[in-house]
């Protein structure tokens, strides 16, 4: 399996359309960036439960009069139709070179978009793209999208679900401290529920290997537990998310675990091979951060040692700043759990 490749039980096929079939037309957005879009009425039907419901119902005469939506991004429109041709997600914010904090905002809003015109397989192709792009760039994984997907979708949101379980299995507690300013008072109760349920510290430090080895695997798993092919479907898993608070089934089987193809083998290999940069750049990141602590607390003894007062006033002045390095160091690490038991009472 590719490494750039998520399986699916029921991938996506483009819709054939011919020159003969029924046309709409969609005005989408408002003022100077309204734009006009003439679409096959049976492409857009065969990928959206949505326009199935619009225009298949036998009350419409859809060649006339076009569909309305003033506030829609002509852009998301775009990328919706470019996808029900190909099957690819396709955008200049959607390129490689992309910054990733750029690339995961967009498909954020992609993702809140899909889920308002019930396009399953757009969804499906989002989530796997979100995922590929942290597996490939985890050295940046930018706390910011975090907010962003908080403020864009709902709550039992497979995406929601989604970066929740990477970033409490792969994220860093310097991570933390450095975007805990950008982080939603729910993210961080929702980290402490699925630590919980699922047994794990969050934040651990692990060896890099085997964050290499889960996002494997959660790549090769991520249909079973995150895609949706119908409204039922749908329905089902944001039922079980609200009832459980997060999926209990994050693990794997160890059926399907057991022996492993030899395919799957070499997409193993690969995939360590892919995540030499991610891991460069990972060191790179530790150890700035690293020397800007170690600076930090070589100034903080610089001003004390330079202060000529009494004995008694100088041990006060070093266990204060004793305290304040171990508060900048170690305080959310000591008091984790404890911080967000009581945030979860409040929230």
């Amino acid at each position: 399996m590719s490494n750039t490749t998520v399986p699916c039980r029921a991938p996506y096929k483009a819709t054939t359309v011919h020159p003969e079939h029924d046309t709409v037309r969609l005005k989408v957005g408002r003022g100077d960036d309204m734009v006009v879009i003439s679409v096959a009425v049976s492409l857009l039907c065969d990928g959206s439960e949505y326009f199935a419901g619009r225009l298949l119902n036998g009350e419409r005469d859809f060649p006339e009069l076009p569909l309305v939506f003033v506030d829609e991004v002509p852009a998301h429109f775009n990328v919706l139709l470019d996808f029900l041709r190909t099957g690819a997600l396709r955008h200049y914010n959607l390129h490689e070179r992309t910054r990733t904090r750029i690339y995961l905002r967009f498909l954020a809003e992609l993702f809140a978009f899909a889920g308002r015109f019930d396009t399953y397989q757009m969804r499906n192709a989002i989530l796997n793209a979100f995922l590929l792009r942290v597996r490939k760039d985890r050295a940046r994984l930018d706390f910011e999208n975090i907010r962003d997907v908080y403020e864009l979708t709902r709550e039992n949101s497979s995406l929601r679900d989604l970066v929740i379980d990477v970033v409490v299995n792969v994220g860093t507690s310097r991570q933390l401290r450095r975007g805990e300013k950008q982080l939603p008072l729910g993210f961080l109760v929702d980290c402490l529920a699925m630590a919980e349920e699922d047994g794990i510290v969050p934040f651990k430090k692990s060896e890099k290997f085997a964050k290499r080895q889960w996002m494997w695997e959660k790549k090769e798993h991520l249909c079973k537990h995150y895609h949706v092919h119908s409204r039922e479907e749908l329905e089902a898993s944001e039922k079980r998310r609200e009832e459980e608070g997060s999926d209990e089934e994050m693990g794997w089987d160890e059926e399907e675990d057991g022996e492993r193809s030899d395919e799957e083998e070499d997409g193993e290999r690969s995939d360590e091979e892919e995540g030499e940069r991610s891991d460069d750049e990972e060191e790179e990141a530790e150890k700035e951060e690293e020397e800007e602590e170690k600076k930090e607390k070589e100034r903080s003894d610089e001003e004390m040692c330079g202060d000529d007062k009494e004995e008694k006033d100088v041990e006060s002045e070093e266990e204060e700043g004793s305290t304040m390095v171990i508060s900048e160091q170690t305080k959310r690490e000591l008091q984790f759990i404890e911080d967000l038991k009581k945030l979860r009472v409040r929230y």
